[in-house]
């Protein structure tokens, strides 16, 4: 059986036996670059939740990470020679980076509470995050060695999914502070939080497009978690997927967008144009989830 995938470099015919979620050249050993645009992800085929990446047509899925605990939140530097991920190895979820193929998996936050959420700044100096350090979810950046961490939001709400803007300048985050998940934006120092979204629906995940001039998230407006894409002012909010099932965790990809979707009977990484045509599914894993699917700028 063969599927059809649509892509930026055209259309391609894949072999489904072949297959078995914050762009540039994927980092080969040291750091160096392979010329190989690739997605990472989360999946759980392994027995516990790893790290993978593959191309982006889903060929060569390969495991990062091989740990025995939870390792999710994968998050590409601008180069894709670094990713960033959340892992509760020891103890409680903690933020490490680790080189693109997986190796020199540094540790950059170290307390009793939770972090998570890592996202790059686009010159890689920084990374903003979320951590309950201060009794709830709030926001935080930190230098990219792990040290200076100010926090951004201070909220009796909770706070998370924080996504870098492509200029540097401001921060798309998920709040529940009026009640229910919507998305807001941010400057990079925590100031003139505005509100995006407004419904009584969940709104969250949302990714800046590759220009900054459009948001990509997903919500539970309807009887289900759909794709929607939106303006980078929250005007001209529009429907992309319209299955049965859930719809989640969008990224951009380049011009196009990847997603987790659950219309298969678990969760699996689906690619689609930014119009919302042309979606194809990436990973064939029945045992298991596929989710967090993640390209970088």
């Amino acid at each position: 059986m063969s599927i059809k995938l649509v892509s930026k470099f055209g259309i391609a015919t894949l072999s489904a036996l072949a297959i078995a979620g914050c762009g540039g050249t994927v980092g080969g050993p040291g750091g160096g670059a392979a010329n190989v645009q690739r997605i990472a992800f989360t999946t759980n085929r392994d027995g516990n939740t790893e790290i993978y990446v593959m191309d982006l047509d889903g060929t060569n899925q390969t495991n990062l990470t091989e740990n025995g605990q939870i390792d999710t939140d994968p998050s590409w530097n601008t180069g894709k020679t670094k990713i960033l991920f959340t892992t509760n190895r020891d103890g409680n979820n903690e933020i490490y980076m680790m080189d693109a193929d997986g190796s020199d998996q540094v540790r950059l936050t170290n307390n009793a509470a939770s972090d998570a959420d890592p996202c790059w700044s686009p010159g890689g100096g920084q990374i903003v995050f979320r951590s309950d350090r201060d009794g709830n979810d709030e926001i935080y950046k930190m230098d990219a060695n792990g040290t200076n961490v100010v926090r951004l939001t201070t909220n009796g709400a909770d706070e998370d999914d924080p996504h870098w803007s492509p200029d540097g300048d401001e921060i798309l985050f998920t709040s529940d502070r009026d009640g229910n998940d919507e998305i807001y934006k941010m400057d990079n120092t925590g100031a003139n939080q505005l509100r995006l979204t407004n419904d009584g629906a969940t709104d969250a995940a949302a990714k800046w497009s590759p220009d900054g001039s459009q948001i990509v998230f997903y919500t539970s407006r309807h009887s289900d978690d759909e794709i929607y894409v939106m303006n980078a002012d929250g005007s001209s909010q529009t429907r992309l997927t319209y299955s049965e099932e859930n719809d989640e965790v969008p990224g951009w990809a380049g011009s196009l967008i990847v997603f987790s979707s659950s219309r298969d009977g678990n969760d699996e990484i689906y690619i689609m144009d930014k119009t919302g045509l042309n979606q194809t599914r990436l990973t064939v894993n029945t045992g298991g989830t596929n989710s967090n699917p993640t390209f970088g700028r």
